[in-house]
């Protein structure tokens, strides 16, 4: 009587698991598939070596962060993907280590949409190292979270240095005003990033004091939204009074900010009217 074979992850020809794995969702593989035996983990990784597709959109798709370690992996492997949206995940500062990780070696990346996802400090530091040594992000999007004055700090650093990145959104991070000093500073000699994002972080006049010398240096930054912050009258007035005068600048957001709608701004009506400055 002949003896029956059983079949095993690691005796399944490699076409056969392509083909189980074109019927699967990224999400799926990471929850099913990934980490059951070293083969399988190498098979799914050379599927998504040149993955098609160069945006790979995964808004809430991971519960507690779960599957970066993964994505991490491919991000090393994978020749293709140029936007990663981890949007709404809680991936959290261990979620962020592993993207850094990627990052330091990932050479064709260019846009990581990480908001809202429980980031704080220690995960700022962790892609702030990162960008030191990645030449391909241009744009970090990571509102909505809590990196805080420290983690604006950091990534100061980065600007120092870094000549790739071009948009980097830090809206709605509790940021202050105590490190606006030394990010502006650094703004005045940086020449590459274009849009800067600091709204809702709770910036006073002192740290709009700041941005007001950048806007009269800095000769690269085209967007700069600071709505929703706690920037009184008299800074809001010379912000707007400079901006004018920045032939780079296009946008310059202040909407929502220290003084009340009903309290008139003495500045003239082609101002107020600007398309370029919104109050």
């Amino acid at each position: 009587m002949p003896i029956e074979t059983i079949p095993s992850l690691n005796t399944v020809p490699v076409e056969i698991i392509y083909r189980i794995l074109d019927q699967l969702d990224l999400r799926d593989i990471i929850f099913s598939m990934h980490e059951v035996c070293t083969r399988l983990n190498t098979i799914i990784y050379s599927y998504y070596q040149y993955i098609e597709n160069k945006t790979l959109n995964l808004y809430s798709q991971l519960p507690d962060g779960r599957g970066t370690k993964f994505l991490s992996n491919l991000l090393l492997r994978n020749n293709t993907l140029t936007t990663l949206n981890l949007d709404y995940n809680h991936i959290g500062d261990r979620g962020a280590q592993y993207l850094a990780s990627a990052l330091q070696q990932n050479n064709t990346l260019t846009t990581l949409s990480i908001r809202f996802n429980d980031i704080y400090s220690s995960g700022a530091s962790y892609l702030a190292n990162a960008l030191q040594q990645n030449n391909t992000l241009t744009s970090l999007f990571l509102r909505g979270n809590y990196v805080g004055c420290q983690g604006l700090e950091y990534f100061a650093q980065v600007l120092e240095n870094n000549q790739t990145l071009t948009t980097l959104c830090l809206s709605h991070n509790h940021i202050g005003s105590r490190a606006v000093a030394c990010f502006a500073k650094t703004l005045l000699t940086n020449q590459t990033l274009a849009s800067l994002n600091l709204s809702h972080n709770k910036i006073d006049s002192e740290g709009a004091k700041h941005f007001i010398e950048v806007l009269k240096h800095n000769k690269t930054l085209t967007a700069l939204n600071l709505a929703s912050n706690e920037i009184n009258l008299p800074e809001v007035t010379e912000l707007v009074s400079v901006a004018i005068g920045n032939e780079k600048l296009s946008l310059l957001n202040l909407w929502r900010n220290g003084y009340t709608e009903e309290r008139e701004i003495d500045l003239p009506l082609n101002v107020k009217q600007n398309p370029a400055i919104l109050l």
